[in-house]
């Protein structure tokens, strides 16, 4: 095994807040997440755009906007409001500026400045792996919607810690910190008020055309995919 990284078979790797903070602003200078910049953009948005309820009401809020590709999206699902909020102050000024139709906020998601049930719907994609405290945001994301909550994060992801040859600190690859099935995303709603309605396992493999609904036998065989590519949960309020 190489060295510099250990897997882990737990749920969560530590790391501080102060940390994480610098690390998200200095990336959000220097990475777009947008799809012609990062074509995985795509895939998980399509996972959260198939999760949202049928009827979803008259405003939303993307919790982890990034740089705000979800929020444009929502923007053709007939919302009236459409907000996003972002730890990264970097990523909302680029936000801003691309998508001016869409209203932005600097925020922490564990300390949304939001009234109780501002929003029908509250999303949140690939957000909740980076989180100190996942379950504090999802009591957040939950006390601002007035019904549904939709979630997407990476499924069944092994945790891996890299030592940093110049500091010789260890940090999580990505800034992952938190491992996610379906287990942990029901119990996690159950804890916040909101009962999984339903949830969803996509692989990147699946969303190519030509594969989509005839895989090649050998991935199949191997399984790999099993744990692995994204999880997606809608909740509704009790």
């Amino acid at each position: 095994m190489d060295p510099l990284h250990t897997e882990r078979s737990v749920d969560a790797v530590e790391v501080r807040d102060s940390d994480l903070r610098a690390y998200y602003e200095d990336r959000g200078r220097r990475v777009r997440y947008v799809p012609e910049s990062d074509a995985m953009e795509l895939v998980r948005v399509r996972l959260m755009l198939r999760l949202m309820p049928r009827r979803p009401g008259r405003s939303v809020l993307d919790v982890g906007c990034g740089d705000g590709y979800l929020c444009e999206r929502l923007t053709g699902l007939g919302f009236e409001t459409v907000v996003g909020a972002d730890l990264a102050g970097s990523r909302i000024a680029y936000a801003r500026n691309r998508y001016p139709r869409v209203r932005f906020a600097q925020s922490d998601a564990c300390r949304l400045p939001f009234a109780d049930g501002q929003f029908d719907v509250v999303t949140c994609g690939e957000v909740l792996e980076h989180l100190t405290d996942p379950e504090q945001a999802m009591r957040e994301l939950a006390r601002v919607s007035r019904r549904y909550v939709v979630c997407t994060t990476p499924y069944r992801e092994s945790l891996i810690d890299n030592l940093c040859p110049y500091c010789a600190r260890s940090f999580p690859p990505e800034g992952h910190l938190q491992r996610f099935d379906e287990r942990r995303f029901a119990e996690m709603g159950a804890a916040s008020g909101a009962r999984l309605r339903r949830w969803r396992h996509t692989h990147p493999m699946f969303e190519y055309r030509r594969f989509r609904y005839c895989p090649p036998l050998r991935w199949l065989i191997a399984g790999y995919y099993r744990d692995s590519g994204f999880i997606g949960g809608l909740f509704e309020k009790a």
